[in-house]
């Protein structure tokens, strides 16, 4: 029983049934409308009551003349970023173990303390829990989670919510400690389903833990989901806003540079910039203005509407960022919090106020920041509260620079706000694109311009570093560096839509990259074609959810992965088809490249996906060594460059026959993901598309339909399925967003236009209310993964587009060619 001042008791029952009614997908109004006294409960969990050591009743409510008894806790993980009771996580949290697994057969069954499964029989699952009654987890409780584990016969990976390293772990897969305090017995509350990802609860009773409240609280309530950023950038580094009006991601000077706004990885102390009205809260609205990276946010309030407008002029000497405050009707409070953390939120700058504004510093980073509205320090915060009128407009300008050089000129907000419109509409007006999903492909390519470095042409695979493809894992890569594996579909692109310039920007950095022994040949290069990136830990963020560790730096570039230098051949054999009218300068390298491939294809990779498990013979990565020799035939026997065309002829025979011999599966018709082994890949996708096999050959179809068959979540393609592909990471991932819109061209030429748009369609409504799309989706929870906005797959959603709009598909060699009004 549950004791309370007043002397009332009450069952943990009830907020049992807090709980079942939030996994149901219901509010606070909905468990008081069947008699649960929620702030009874709510105090349990914040540990403002005491659980007095008794057990209540079997739990029984009335509702509409049913007996309700909350005894499970399976179903759908609520939305805990709307949580309906944001007080309860405000003091002490609960000390709740949770374990996650998949269990592969056997109906659902309850397990209680101190006694067997009731149908124990039928699921194969007799568990007797007494041993662990009473235990209460700790930071030395891990030899107890391997004890339940081995009881249970469960090998996947667990996360457990209590100890200073865990704790963070709370929105793991969308979960919060609120749905799982609380069953009508002590002890164990397992279930699970043939099939399903279930979850299993052990409960220890409400034990409060004395932990650090405001740290935890905001990785369990306050941060923003990845789908609720925007991105405003300036051709040399790009800042995420969400829809709180909060910019927790910045890096300075460059996409690689270490960032001074860390809030998206761990919490507002680690560096951002808040404004918004003062009553805080989502905003309203917010998109881009037509054609631009502009980015406008609406908040109607009580007190009036206001609108908050933010962009990055491009960058000339120093980089700035401009939000102008207007009010459009009434009166609204407004407050604005600034805290630079430059390192990476390690280091706090020296502030000082003078007669321009705000100057902070911090070895060579200085940034001046200069606005009409009163600033004041506070708690090691620049604070500014301010009142907007209708029709008064409030700027605010903060400005980077080299700590060495002189104070820069503070740039006009109105001003610099038309130049940054008009240069965005002046790039989109060229766009060529005049389909169905013209907007779309414009949005997008916009956002691939906004990845792009522009000194050098390199384009940054994302933004950000260390979001997870798994919340509350440690699958988190730093991607603001430019994969060569984006190369062919990056031109495919540009060329398609009319930007010709950027692709010869493109196409030059990739050569600049290359350069040198052919053997050095990297996967990814930073964006001034750096070859060094390596890659650390950095231990004092907590990780976006809780997912640790957080990197910079990526290892892979030091991974062998073969099927790059059929990336890098398919790409200029491209735009040598394209840019390049009469002579191809780079052919001395592309040969270089292909004889040192000849000595090595046949020779096991990481592969495509950068996997840290062993190295094994990859599928594609063996189709992409048949796509160099493939395209370096076509440089001599088309374009009459000098070459051994024979030998290179007879190596393509020879690699051809190897993957149909090791990589195809005749007894199921299905390719692959590496020799000798049954697991399927995404990549096999891409067997058509690059001319390996005909798009409508029958092993091609097979394999479409194994895919849509073994590897996809609701109709989205996964790029492998990580628990049978020893990828040397533990845990899972979402769907892989640029696989499934591979899955829509492969669809549409193998003759199923019907379900490639299906497909596409639905792609398209994963985006975000402004149109961004980050790496993966996760299905049950509902929300986007990985790092954002990414390129990969908005280069997938281009070129799908364009073939939809066209009714056809292009080999990767072969330009798209530009649309005319009376495409699809």
């Amino acid at each position: 029983m549950l004791g309370q001042p007043d002397g009332k008791a009450h069952s943990l029952g009830s907020l049992g049934h807090v709980a079942e009614c939030m996994l149901n997908g219901a509010g606070i109004e909905d468990a008081r409308a069947v008699g649960v006294e929620v702030d009874t409960c709510l105090g349990v969990v914040a540990g403002e009551l005491e659980w007095d050591g008794q057990d209540g009743p079997d739990p029984v409510v009335q509702h509409g003349g049913s007996v309700v008894r909350p005894q499970r806790f399976c179903g759908e993980v609520p939305d805990v970023h709307h949580h309906p009771f944001p007080g309860a996580l405000e003091a002490r949290p609960v000390a709740i173990l949770v374990l996650q697994f998949v269990k592969q057969a056997g109906p659902r069954a309850t397990a209680r303390h101190g006694g067997r499964c009731p149908v124990a029989e039928q699921c194969n699952a007799a568990q007797d829990f007494a041993p662990w009654t009473g235990k209460v987890l700790c930071r030395e409780s891990r030899q107890f989670v391997q004890e339940v584990l081995h009881v249970l016969g469960v090998q996947e990976e667990i996360l457990y919510f209590l100890d200073d390293e865990a704790v963070r772990s709370w929105l793991f897969q969308g979960m919060s400690p609120l749905l799982l305090a609380g069953t009508e017995e002590p002890g164990l509350l397992a279930a699970t389903t043939g099939g399903h990802r279930q979850l299993l609860y052990l409960d220890f009773r409400l034990h409060p833990l004395n932990l650090r409240p405001r740290r935890y609280v905001w990785q369990c309530m306050g941060m923003a989901r990845i789908e609720d950023y925007a991105v405003v950038g300036d051709l040399h580094t790009g800042a995420l806003v969400s829809t709180s009006g909060s910019i927790d991601w910045l890096c300075l000077p460059r996409f690689d540079s270490p960032a001074c706004f860390n809030a998206l990885l761990d919490t507002p102390e680690a560096g951002r910039w808040l404004l918004a009205p003062a009553a805080g809260g989502t905003c309203t609205r917010r998109s881009y203005r037509e054609g631009t990276l502009v980015l406008e946010t609406v908040w109607e309030t009580p007190e009036g509407t206001v609108r908050v407008i933010d962009f990055m002029p491009p960058r000339d000497e120093v980089a700035d960022i401009v939000r102008i405050v207007e009010g459009v009707s009434g009166s609204v409070r407004m407050h604005s919090e600034l805290a630079l953390r430059f390192d990476y939120g390690h280091i706090v700058p020296w502030v000082r106020k003078d007669e321009h504004g705000i100057h902070a510093i911090a070895g060579p980073d200085a940034v001046y920041f200069v606005t009409g509205a009163p600033v004041r320090g506070e708690n090691m915060h620049t604070v500014s509260d301010f009142t907007v009128d209708e029709g008064q407009k409030v700027p605010f300008v903060l400005t980077w620079a080299p700590s060495h050089v002189q104070r820069p000129m503070t740039v006009d907000a109105e001003e610099v706000l038309s130049t940054t419109t008009a240069f965005w509409r002046g790039w989109t007006s060229q766009c060529t694109v005049t389909g169905k999903y013209r907007d779309a492909v414009v949005r997008s390519l916009v956002t691939l311009k906004a990845l792009t470095y522009a000194p050098t042409g390199g384009i940054v695979a994302a933004v950000t570093t260390s979001l997870p493809e798994q919340l509350g894992g440690p699958r988190n890569w730093d991607y603001r560096y430019c994969w060569l594996r984006d190369a062919t579909m990056t031109l495919q692109a540009l060329l398609a839509a009319g930007y010709t310039a950027e692709a010869a920007d493109w196409r030059d950095w990739l050569l600049r990259a290359v350069a040198g022994d052919p053997a050095d040949l990297q996967i990814m290069y930073g964006i001034h074609g750096e070859r060094r990136l390596p890659e650390m830990e950095l231990p004092w963020l907590a990780g976006y959810e809780g997912s640790s560790p957080v990197r910079i730096g990526n290892g892979a570039a030091e991974q062998l992965q073969l099927d790059v230098w059929g990336e890098v051949l398919d790409c200029l054999s491209l735009t040598r088809n394209s840019l390049l009218k009469h002579t191809d300068e780079a052919w001395d390298v592309q040969v270089a490249l292909m004889q040192h491939l000849e000595t090595i294809w046949d020779q096991p990779d990481n592969g495509l996906w950068e996997m840290r498990g062993p190295r094994r013979h990859f599928t594609h990565s063996k189709v992409m060594a048949w796509v160099a020799a493939d395209r370096m035939v076509k440089g001599v026997r088309e374009s009459g460059l000098p070459g051994p065309a024979e030998r290179w002829e007879a190596l393509r025979d020879t690699i051809h026959q190897d993957v149909m011999a090791n990589g195809f599966d005749a007894g199921r018709n299905t390719f692959t993901q590496s020799y000798g082994r049954p697991e399927l890949d995404a990549s096999l996708l891409l067997i058509p598309r690059v001319g390996f096999l005909p798009p409508d050959d029958p092993r091609v179809v097979g394999t479409i339909d194994a895919i849509l068959s073994e590897l996809t979540e609701d109709g989205f393609v996964l790029r492998y399925r990580p628990a049978e592909s020893d990828d040397g990471l533990p845990g899972d991932e979402g769907v892989f967003l640029a696989c499934s819109f591979w899955m829509v061209e492969a669809l549409l030429g193998a003759g199923r236009r019907s379900e490639a748009t299906q497909l596409f369609e639905r792609l398209l409504g994963l985006r975000n209310d402004v149109g961004l799309l980050s790496e993966e989706w996760a299905v049950r929870a509902g929300r986007q993964l990985g790092n954002t906005p990414q390129a990969f797959s908005h280069f997938g959603l281009v070129t799908s587009a364009l073939e939809l709009h066209q009714d056809t598909v292009r080999r990767s060699d072969t330009p798209i060619p530009p649309e005319t009004e009376n495409v699809a």
